[in-house]
């Protein structure tokens, strides 16, 4: 749930990296996100609602990263889309190889042909879904972007739940 202060992280580097200033929309998008992270994260008696788990800290670490992302993105807009597009896979990747060797995760992989095509077609329909987003990403401002898409992700958790 952490992931969802991302429109938080989008505002903040909005304005230090884009120079881009707070709109109307802005205030509320601050105090809402503020709002729901110290929801989730308050227990009695513990003090500051801060994370408590791993798996907290590395939900507040993708929202972040997310954000960052998207605000570099677009500070970034002549570089081409499929330049963009790599750059994203390669932070993931980069990413992910300094949790794991953190030991904040491990690998787990079922080996065999079928997997390994499903592995490579899954990529593939990632690579694409990147590419489309590049392009919207180069055209809306960052804060309007940032909210589009956890739309999305938030409308089709919400259509997984009902069909289940």
């Amino acid at each position: 749930l952490l992931f969802y202060l991302a429109p938080l992280w989008t505002v903040v580097l909005s304005r230090l990296l884009l120079g881009e200033r707070l709109g109307r929309a802005g205030a509320p998008v601050i105090v809402l996100s503020l709002f729901g992270a110290a929801l989730i994260l308050w227990q009695p008696g513990a003090g500051l609602p801060l994370p408590q788990s791993r798996a907290d800290w590395l939900g507040l670490f993708a929202g972040f990263s997310f954000a960052l992302f998207n605000v570099l993105s677009r500070l970034e807009r002549d570089l081409s889309i499929a330049s963009r597009s790599m750059v994203s896979f390669a932070g993931v990747a980069l990413t992910g190889l300094v949790l794991l060797c953190s030991g904040l995760g491990r690998v787990e992989m079922p080996a065999g042909p079928l997997v390994i095509g499903l592995l490579l077609g899954i990529g593939l329909v990632l690579v694409l879904a990147n590419l489309i987003v590049q392009y919207g990403l180069a055209r809306l401002p960052s804060n309007r972007a940032i909210v589009i898409m956890l739309t999305v992700v938030q409308s089709r958790y919400v259509e997984k739940k009902v069909n289940y």
